[in-house]
């Protein structure tokens, strides 16, 4: 049975969108007849009564190589841990026996250190792509040297790229055009997502991190524009104290703050069911760099739901979806537009059962983490 170590992200098997879709690669691998094992070289964001530092989770295997799975509250031991937890990943990988490296990471010291171990052991290493870099990393001149390197020199130190998006894909084949390239997208795991009958109930939903207020407030402003007064909408975001303070101050000054509910954390189960139960399930993507490169996880889960996805004519929707066949997209980041999307869901509750539909369609053809699973595994070469 052939070996891949997952390296370069920590939060394994509990964690946001990075972790989640992480969860499924592997996964995806796993059914293909893959061993995997996932290192995770620091803490995540869990208590560490919730997992043992070794294990197995959903057949998928997993090593911890720092001594704490919570975060330290004294700052030095936080920094000895940290150093404890990235040579003890070295050490692990180079002693152990694998016949590949996938890795997760922005970071190009990071990706250069597990190039350099691949390339003593002669291991290929492959590197998921699922953001432009250097919209997530600005301010100190260290942090865009890092951008810097990452950018020039990344592409050449690697044997083969999973990019998120065609945005990516072209950016990467600038770089490298030899470089063997596969797109993977959103991911999800469509046997979680099964018809349960008609229960919709007339609320539209979001779920995405509180931290990303601007989107929030789009959909604020546009649910107030709303015609309709019977529709609640739900907002399933996360996040810091001060994060949620803005949410909910955001709320309050909605002239349907009466219409909306905030959720904090939701189980798996609870949270799919919100998915399902819900009238429309919003993802709007603004038109700038970071929205088009990426492609949001939640999209693959929208799609098993079967319920209409109400977005943006932005970035990779324009690849997978049609306005009016397989989701509502409108043209502009505009809260007039986006809010004539969900009127039109309202409005037209046979057609928008169809759309729902039809995302699951192509969701099933496209974003199924078993089908990814041997598509990644022919990738890799195995």
């Amino acid at each position: 049975m052939k070996k891949v170590d997952y390296l370069g992200l920590s939060g394994f098997p509990y964690g946001l969108a990075a972790v989640e879709k992480q969860k499924l690669i592997a996964r995806g691998l796993v059914n293909a007849g893959v061993n995997v094992t996932v290192i995770c070289n620091r803490w995540g964001s869990f208590n560490s009564d919730q997992l043992k530092r070794k294990g197995n989770f959903s057949g998928v295997n997993y090593i911890y190589t720092t001594p704490f799975l919570s975060k330290p509250a004294n700052f030095f031991v936080r920094r000895i841990t940290l150093f404890i937890g990235w040579w003890g990943e070295i050490l692990n990988i180079l002693f152990r026996r694998q016949d590949a490296f996938l890795v997760s990471s922005e970071d190009f010291f990071q990706v250069m250190t597990y190039s350099l171990v691949a390339k003593i052991k002669r291991k290929k290493i492959f590197l998921t792509y699922v953001e432009e870099v250097s919209e997530l990393f600005a301010g100190s001149a260290f942090n865009r040297f890092k951008v810097f390197l990452f950018n020039k020199y990344t592409w050449k130190i690697i044997d083969g790229a999973l990019p998120i998006s065609e945005y990516l894909i072209k950016k990467v084949r600038e770089k490298n055009p030899s470089l063997p390239l596969m797109k993977l997208p959103a991911l999800a795991d469509f046997n979680l997502f099964r018809e349960v009958g008609n229960k919709k109930e007339k609320y539209f939903l979001f779920c995405g991190a509180a931290q990303y207020l601007e989107v929030i407030q789009f959909i604020i402003d546009s649910f107030d524009l709303v015609e309709d007064q019977e529709y609640s909408l739900y907002l399933v975001s996360g996040g810091s104290a001060n994060e949620i303070e803005n949410v909910n101050n955001a709320i309050e000054l909605s002239s349907k703050r009466s219409k909306i509910k905030r959720f904090g954390f939701l189980s798996y189960n609870e949270l799919t069911a919100k998915y399902i139960n819900a009238t429309g399930l919003l993802i709007p993507l603004r038109n700038n760099i970071r929205d088009i490169a990426r492609f949001p996880h939640k999209i693959g889960e929208y799609c098993a739901s079967r319920v209409p996805i109400i977005s943006t004519n932005v970035g990779e929707m324009n690849f997978y979806f049609s306005h009016k066949e397989s989701a509502l997209m409108a043209q502009q980041f505009n809260p007039v537009d986006f809010a004539r999307q969900m009127q039109f869901v309202i409005d037209n509750s046979q057609l928008a059962e169809k759309i729902g539909k039809q995302s699951r369609l192509i969701g099933e053809n496209h974003f199924d983490y078993i089908l990814m699973g041997k598509k990644v595994c022919s990738f890799i070469g195995f």
